[in-house]
């Protein structure tokens, strides 16, 4: 029955990069005033990546410096709950990942490759899903598929449902992308649809 607070890095960036340390700083005096609130931090590697990555900027090490002790803060006080989601969490500095600041790291996996399957199922269709079954049960293609992301999976069904009769290409790319930097981009399948 708490209200939720859903917070990304385009809300610390939504004033420019070069007030992102301001906004931060706003942001994070009105999360302090909240009580029984449920927030959630969306793609935390962005706010607070770790310092040791040498190609990181002045401005990215200085946000991380500077969101630390404000998340501290929040833990301290103990009035909300709040949750930071991720998927790079090696790339998360390790003064975020201390004892106090966070109480429990939970790693939740890609769905199942048969999970996947019934995804593409509802998303395409009984019918398209079976016209296009065999294809997605190849072997070159089931290991891409256990691999991919849940957005990784609506992004092939949203290609393969708007060009069906290019299966075959569609997934050749899907596969390609995934060995290439482990994403499926949607325009990148446009493209090479096209």
């Amino acid at each position: 029955g708490w209200p939720l607070v859903v917070l990304d890095p385009s809300v610390f960036a939504a004033e420019g990069l070069p007030l992102i340390a301001t906004v931060a700083s706003q942001v994070f005096g009105q999360l302090l005033e909240l009580e029984d609130t449920v927030i959630f931090f969306d793609e935390m590697e962005a706010l607070v990546h770790t310092r040791a990555d040498t190609s990181g900027s002045f401005e990215q090490k200085f946000l991380t410096t500077s969101l630390l002790p404000k998340l501290q803060e929040l833990a301290d006080r103990a009035a909300c709950l709040f949750f930071v989601a991720t998927n790079h969490f090696d790339t998360i500095d390790r003064a975020a990942q201390r004892p106090g600041r966070f109480d429990f790291k939970l790693q939740i996996l890609p769905p199942s490759y048969e999970e996947k399957l019934r995804l593409a199922r509802d998303t395409l269709g009984a019918d398209l899903f079976a016209a296009l079954e065999a294809d997605l049960r190849r072997r070159p293609y089931q290991e891409n598929l256990r691999l991919a992301t849940r957005n990784e999976m609506l992004a092939l069904c949203d290609a393969l449902r708007r060009h069906p009769e290019q299966a075959e290409k569609t997934l050749s790319h899907f596969k390609a992308e995934l060995a290439g930097d482990g994403s499926f981009r949607e325009e990148a399948v446009g493209t090479a649809l096209g």
